[in-house]
């Protein structure tokens, strides 16, 4: 292994998928607050009057939430080169990793659209609509978000089975790679059984908060790891670097 297996411009190319990733992870922490504080719900029902009469009112924080949420997939999209790059030695577990994180990120992005989308033009639509033409907005909504919840709640899951498999890779580097792997695969599993259990048993949409800010406590780390990354070579292709090493 080693340097004659590292592709010319890698290590740019491994700094630059950091970079976005940093600023994703960065951003995927900050909009929880934001959201909280404009009352923008973590499952949204676009079906619901309540909720398009809301956005109307609080019209145009929504928007830029939206926009912000959906840049967060958008610029994580990145990410599994700067992975591969890392954790290649690891063989295909890597590859299969990378190619599922990035397929869930797609869909990932389709559902960002479809609520951007939904967020930037019903709720005025619904607001300024006469009560006979409301019913139909309401249906378009319900519409809506049941494509969102193919996208993410099935389609998206495959995402994070790919992080699993990139973050076992990283388990099997040994030394500081299992305590990043370990928070990866803590995050990954809890946004799972939460996906899985929230429709069934409320009480366990109690997982995403706890899943989604580990998850982008492990998006930084990795990031900074990426930027950190040197390149492949005899040292460095089966232990890395340290996130916190000078």
């Amino acid at each position: 292994m080693g340097a004659r297996l590292q592709a010319p411009g890698s290590s740019s190319a491994t700094k630059i998928c950091g970079a976005c990733l940093l600023l994703s992870g960065v951003l995927g922490l900050g909009l929880p607050p934001f959201g909280s504080s404009i009352g923008y719900p973590i499952f949204v029902d676009f079906g619901e009057a309540a909720t398009l009469r809301h956005f109307a009112s609080t019209w145009p924080l929504p928007l830029w939430f939206a926009v912000l949420a959906a840049m967060v997939p958008t610029l994580t999209l990145s990410s599994g080169l700067g992975f591969y790059y890392m954790l290649k030695d690891q063989g295909a577990i890597v590859v299969l990793g990378v190619v599922l994180l990035s397929l869930g990120l797609v869909f990932t992005v389709a559902q960002d659209g479809i609520e951007l989308t939904l967020v930037a033009y019903l709720p005025q639509a619904y607001a300024a609509a006469d009560p006979t033409a409301r019913p139909a907005l309401l249906a378009i909504g319900d519409v809506g978000a049941t494509a969102m919840s193919v996208f993410a709640g099935g389609f998206g899951m495959v995402g994070y089975v790919g992080m699993i498999l990139i973050n076992w890779a990283m388990l099997k580097r040994g030394g500081h790679w299992r305590l990043v792997a370990g928070v990866g695969l803590f995050s990954a599993v809890t946004v799972i059984i939460a996906s899985t259990l929230a429709p069934l048993f409320p009480f366990a949409q109690a997982g995403f908060p706890i899943g989604f800010i580990l998850l982008r406590i492990w998006m930084i780390v990795t990031a900074v790891m990426m930027i950190r990354w040197p390149g492949a070579s005899p040292e460095t292709s089966t232990r890395g670097i340290s996130p916190v090493s000078s």
